[in-house]
């Protein structure tokens, strides 16, 4: 999702070992590179750790001469820019796109449709068809990274999100409503507003998750298309792990799963299980969060009316997780069997699938305590018939005091997607972001999955 470049300028003349030619050149013409460099703002596509490591990882592969591309957003107005004063410390939004940006090209002719919302339905040709609902379009932006000593520079694509023109309401506008004219073009466009919006109402949760769709979607579609493209016609899908890694850095790419399945299994006509095999052996993971209440989830209910088809996909893949459980552990032991079920399943909160419906059903047990009052009651009544009237009013109120309301039920705990459990079973690898991390990943964070996926080798499908 995010990108922390630093300037574009002083990386490029670095790595291209022209720092003192380049000082001494503008020196000649009255200036210093430091105040050059400086009129550069920095690009705001990125904050911390998770953005740097991603850059640092660029440059990395450029300079090892590795055909990599990068895919992020192009924040307008990036986290925010921070001003301080007397009163403490003030959030503005990002102006580095004022001006324009020389490091970036944008691409007209690279563009990808993007859907939100819908329906699904089973065609007559047995496919799954995603229709209606609200679509956009991903416009390309390419910025060049080059290697260090190298002569190789490979390339960042971030998406910038529009609608089609055909959205703007005329009518409308020239009826004088203009906020609904223009309110198709508005939705789309803020999708690539800000990074990490906040998400404490309804509308900040949906916007974080059709930046992470639109990351994931368009990406996907980009490299299939130059998988395609390249193959010619003769294509090959089996060939597609072994020409493309899509390396996922923490989880808020984790859609790039279910999106690669849609797109194989209803754009290209291939089965479940190619497709399955396909995308685990296409997608890794990075992990940069080791406390377990930190991992990513989604509410059910908001993925399955944002993304239906993803949550049917979702849905199938959780039941092939179950199954795996479910032969390793076997039933025998229903405790051991129903806490790795709570622990490893990427939905949260959600009963189990009618096929394993009888796996935690544990046969209701009367306690002593319970079985003693019965029979304690049960001889009052019976005593009942040679008292006198006085007697068995009292005994029947004593009955009835017995009786007491059942408590409330506590509410229902929200049904979640949990994002790092699916990036796990997903894909044939994980990793931390350091040798240490990786160790507590493998033995503390994903130790349950460890157990199972483990082959041995260190990677799944596994974790190591």
């Amino acid at each position: 999702m995010e990108f922390l470049q630093g300037r574009a300028l002083l990386n490029a003349v670095g790595n291209l070992e022209l720092t003192g030619a380049y000082a001494e050149a503008l020196r000649k013409l009255g200036h210093t590179l430091e105040s050059v460099a400086c009129q550069e703002p920095d690009a705001a596509l990125g904050n911390g750790g998770l953005g740097r490591l991603a850059s640092c990882f660029l440059d990395s592969l450029a300079t090892l001469n590795y055909p990599a591309w990068g895919y992020g957003l192009r924040y307008k107005y990036g986290l925010f820019k921070q001003r301080v004063t007397k009163y403490g410390q003030e959030e503005l939004a990002e102006d580095w796109l004022e001006l324009g940006n020389p490091w970036e090209i944008v691409r007209n002719d690279v563009s990808y449709p993007v859907k939100f919302y819908g329906k699904v339905a089973s065609g007559s040709d047995g496919k799954k068809h995603w229709f209606g609902g609200e679509d956009i379009m991903a416009v390309a932006y390419d910025v060049p990274i080059p290697g260090y000593k190298t002569k190789t520079t490979i390339n960042l694509r971030l998406w910038s999100a529009k609608a089609p023109s055909e959205d703007f309401d005329l009518y409308a506008f020239n009826a004088g409503d203009h906020t609904k004219a223009y309110e198709a073009l508005a939705n789309a466009e803020k999708i690539c507003y800000i990074l990490y919006p906040g998400d404490d109402s309804m509308e900040g949760k949906t916007l974080r998750l059709k930046q992470q769709y639109t990351l994931c979607s368009a990406s996907l579609q980009d490299i299939i298309a130059r998988f395609e493209r390249r193959s010619g016609s003769n294509i090959n899908w089996e060939e597609f792990p072994e020409k493309v890694a899509v390396q996922m850095n923490d989880t808020h790419p984790t859609l790039c799963i279910p999106e690669l399945m849609r797109i194989l299994i209803d754009l290209k006509g291939l089965s479940w299980k190619e497709a399955w095999n396909i995308t685990q052996r296409t997608v890794a993971y990075t992990n940069h969060t080791v406390l377990p209440e930190a991992l990513e989830k989604w509410s059910l209910e908001l993925m399955q009316k944002l993304l239906p088809r993803h949550v049917e996909i979702i849905e199938m893949i959780d039941e092939e997780l179950i199954h795996i459980i479910v032969s390793e552990y076997g039933r025998e032991d229903s405790d051991l069997l129903e806490k790795k079920l709570k622990d490893m399943r990427i939905l949260e909160n959600v009963d189990l699938p009618a096929t394993f419906a009888d796996l935690t059903v544990k046969p209701k047990q009367i306690s002593a305590t319970v079985a003693s009052e019965e029979l304690e009651t049960s001889e009052e009544v019976i005593h009942l018939d040679d008292t006198k009237d006085e007697t068995k009013s009292k005994v029947v109120q004593k009955k009835e005091k017995q009786v007491a309301e059942p408590p409330p039920k506590p509410p229902k705990p929200p049904k979640m997607v949990r994002m790092a459990n699916l990036c796990v079973i997903g894909g044939h690898a994980v990793n931390g972001v350091a040798e240490i991390h990786s160790k507590i990943v493998k033995d503390e964070v994903f130790n349950a999955f460890y157990q199972v996926l483990f082959n041995g080798s260190g990677h799944y499908n596994g974790v190591g």
